[in-house]
C-alpha cells in the first residue's frame, strides 16, 4: 500500500476500550488537549473528525447537530466548526432515508439523540446499520431508562445530555483519542513479526478475529479497494484506514475496486497513459506555455431551417470551468456554491406555450425515468454497473415552472475515494491545463437534417452539415492537448478523427470562416464520414422511456457532467423529438 500517508504522533498504548459505560464525564471536560486528534487516510479533502448523527426526524437531527458542530454552516448535510483543534464533519441520518444516507467513509463516531426508550424504538433499525462504528454514543434525558439500548449497539456508550454542548465536543475527543490507543495496540497485536506492517496472512488473522471470514469475496476485494497499488503491505496509517472504512464497508468497498479496474481497462485498451505522464513532465520541465486559439465558422449554401441542433463545451481546470459550472446551474438556481460538488445532470427546459405541464408534473416523469434507466442496464445484465448506481450514487429530481432537472452525484463521503481510484482519469485531466489557466473547447451545429431519423437511418456528419451552420471555438495548451490527441489509440476508438479535426493544426492559431465545400483536408474529409446514428440511438432511447407528456412540452435537454476539475455539457434539440 501507498506510504506516502502521514504518520500519525506517537502514543503511549493502552487497552483502554469504547465498549465500556462512560464514567466520571465532569472530569474529562475540564481542561483542553494541547494538539490536535490526528486524522489518518480517510480519504476527506480535509482533516476532518467525522460523526454520523441519528434522530427521529431530519428536523432534530439537524437541531441537535448544534450540540455538536454549535453555529454552523450547511454544505450538503455535512457541518464543520472548530472542534479544540479539530474540524468536524457531521453526517445527519433519520429513519427513511437510508438509500441516501450510506456511509462509506472512515466514520470515527456514532451519537443517537433519543429522550426516551419508546423514541429510540424509532430510530433503533437505522441506528443498528452503523454497529461498526469505532465509538458509539446514545445522549438521552433520560439515561437510566434505555440501558437496554447500548446492548443492541454492541455496548455503546451511554450519556446524559448535557448542558453545555461544549462538554459533549470534549467527550467525543476524549473517546477518539482512546479509540486511537486501541487500534495502535491492535495493529501491534497482529504484527507478528515486528514489521511495521501487516502482511495479507496476517490481516486474515485480524478478520477472524472479528468474526470475518478471511476468503469471504467481498472481504478480499474491501482490502483491495483501499490498496490500490496492490502491494498487499498494512502500515498504520492504513490500517486504521481498514479498521474504519473497510469493517464498516464490506459490501460497498468492492464496487470501488471494480470501478478501479474497470478504469485501468479502459486505459490500457483505448489510451497510452505512461507515454502521456512522460510527455507532459517533458512539456512542464521545458516551461512551455504555447497556446492555441481556434475559431472555425462553417455554413453551407441553402436555405437555413432549424430541424435539430447539438450544442456542447468541454472545460479543463481553471477559472473557465468553474464559470461553465456557474453558466449551466444558472438556467435552473441561484444557488451557485453547487459548482464545487462532483455532479451528473439531465435538464429539460420546459416550454408552457408548446404543452402545458406543471414543475411537479414534469419531476414525476423523470424520477420514473431514473428507474426505466436502471431496469433497461438490468435487462442487459448490467447488474454490477446497476448495484453501483444503486448503492455509491444519488438521485436527485428538483424542478421549478420552467425546467426540471435530474442531478446524480456521488455520496458525499465517497467522493475522495471514489476519486482515489480513479486517479488516472484526474490525472489526465489535470494534465490538461496550469492551476490557474483554463483549456476550453466549445462547439455548435444547427442543422437541416432531423438527427433523430439516425436511429434508423444512416447519417454521416457530412449529412448533418449539407444545409447547416457549424461554429468551434476552443483555446488552450497546444502540446498538452496534441499530446493527449497522439496517444489515444486510433485503432481503438472513432473519436480520434474528431478530436484531431477539432485541433488540428496545432503550430498557429486558426480563424476560419467558410463553406463545407472548401475542406479540402484528406484527413477532414475522412472526419467527415463519421456515423452519427449513435446520437439519433440515445434519443431513441430517450423517446421509448421518457413520458411523451413531458417530451412535448421540452424545448431541449441539455445533459452536464462537472467532476475532478473538468465541466463537459451537451445540449440536444431534435423536432420529431419534440413533436411526439
Amino acid at each position: 500500500m501507498d506510504d506516502k500517508t502521514p504518520k500519525s504522533p506517537e502514543k503511549k498504548l493502552s487497552n483502554t476500550s469504547n465498549t465500556s459505560e462512560l464514567s466520571h464525564r465532569d472530569s474529562m471536560t475540564t481542561g483542553s488537549p494541547t494538539k490536535p486528534v490526528a486524522r489518518v487516510n480517510t480519504y476527506l479533502p480535509q482533516e476532518l473528525f467525522k460523526i454520523v448523527l441519528i434522530s427521529s426526524s431530519k428536523e432534530r437531527a439537524e437541531e441537535e447537530a448544534g450540540w455538536i458542530t454549535g453555529t454552523t454552516s450547511q454544505v450538503r448535510g455535512i457541518y464543520m466548526c472548530n472542534h479544540l483543534k479539530t474540524k468536524l464533519a457531521v453526517f445527519c441520518r433519520w429513519p427513511g432515508m437510508a438509500e441516501k444516507q450510506t456511509s462509506t467513509v472512515a466514520v470515527e463516531a456514532l451519537v443517537i439523540f433519543v429522550k426516551d426508550l419508546s423514541e429510540w424504538e424509532l430510530v433503533k433499525n437505522e441506528a443498528v446499520k452503523y454497529v461498526t462504528i469505532p465509538i458509539r454514543v446514545i445522549v438521552c434525558d433520560k439515561k437510566d431508562e434505555i440501558s437496554s439500548a447500548s446492548k443492541d449497539l454492541n455496548n455503546a456508550i451511554i450519556m446524559a445530555k448535557p448542558k453545555e454542548n461544549k462538554n459533549l465536543r470534549v467527550d467525543l475527543d476524549k473517546l477518539d483519542r482512546d479509540e486511537y490507543k486501541r487500534i495502535v495496540t491492535k495493529f501491534n497485536e497482529f504484527d507478528s513479526d515486528k514489521s511495521g506492517s501487516i502482511e495479507s496472512h496476517e490481516m486474515s488473522k485480524v478478520a477472524e478475529s472479528l468474526g470475518i471470514d478471511p476468503n469471504d469475496l467481498d472481504f478480499v476485494e474491501s482490502l483491495k479497494a483501499l490498496d490500490l497499488n496492490g502491494d498487499g503491505e498494512i502500515s498504520l496509517p492504513e490500517f486504521i484506514t481498514w479498521w474504519k472504512v473497510g469493517r464498516q464497508n464490506t459490501k460497498s468497498l468492492p464496487k470501488i475496486y471494480h470501478l478501479n479496474e474497470y478504469v485501468k481497462f479502459l486505459l490500457n485498451n483505448v489510451f497510452n497513459y505512461e507515454r502521456f505522464k512522460k510527455e507532459i513532465a517533458d512539456i512542464k520541465e521545458s516551461n512551455d506555455t504555447s497556446r492555441t486559439n481556434q475559431n472555425i465558422y462553417i455554413k453551407s449554401p441553402g436555405e437555413y431551417s432549424l430541424k435539430t441542433f447539438i450544442e456542447g463545451s468541454i472545460a479543463f481546470g481553471g477559472p473557465k470551468r468553474q464559470q461553465e459550472a456557474e453558466n449551466f446551474l444558472k438556467r435552473f438556481t441561484t444557488n451557485l456554491n453547487s459548482q464545487k460538488l462532483n455532479w451528473i445532470s439531465i435538464l429539460f427546459t420546459l416550454d408552457n406555450k408548446r404543452h402545458k405541464i406543471s414543475g411537479e408534473q414534469a419531476k414525476a416523469h423523470v424520477e420514473n425515468f431514473k428507474d426505466y434507466c436502471l431496469q433497461w442496464l438490468e435487462n442487459r445484465s448490467m447488474g454490477q454497473i446497476v448495484s453501483f448506481l444503486r448503492n455509491l450514487l444519488i438521485f436527485e429530481t428538483s424542478c421549478t415552472d420552467n425546467s426540471v432537472i435530474m442531478a446524480i452525484r456521488l455520496k458525499a463521503d465517497i467522493e475522495e475515494l471514489v476519486k482515489t481510484a480513479m486517479s488516472c482519469i484526474s490525472t489526465i485531466v489535470d494534465c490538461l491545463s496550469s492551476k490557474t489557466e483554463s483549456t476550453f473547447m466549445s462547439v455548435k451545429a444547427h442543422s437541416n437534417e432531423d438527427i433523430f431519423n439516425s436511429s434508423t437511418e444512416k447519417r454521416t456528419l457530412e449529412d448533418f452539415l449539407k444545409v447547416s451552420e457549424f461554429r468551434v471555438k476552443s483555446f488552450g495548451f497546444r502540446k498538452r492537448l496534441k499530446s493527449l490527441f497522439a496517444n489515444i489509440m486510433s485503432d481503438k476508438i472513432d473519436l480520434t478523427g474528431l478530436l484531431q479535426c477539432l485541433f488540428v493544426p496545432y503550430s498557429f492559431d486558426l480563424n476560419l470562416t467558410g463553406d463545407i465545400n472548401d475542406i479540402t483536408d484528406s484527413s477532414q474529409k475522412e472526419f467527415l464520414k463519421i456515423d452519427i446514428s449513435l446520437i439519433g440511438s440515445f434519443l431513441e432511447f430517450l423517446k421509448q422511456n421518457m413520458s411523451s407528456e413531458l417530451l412535448k412540452s421540452s424545448k431541449d435537454i441539455d445533459i452536464a457532467f462537472n467532476a475532478y476539475d473538468l465541466f463537459a455539457h451537451v445540449k440536444f434539440y431534435s423536432e420529431k423529438m419534440f413533436s411526439t
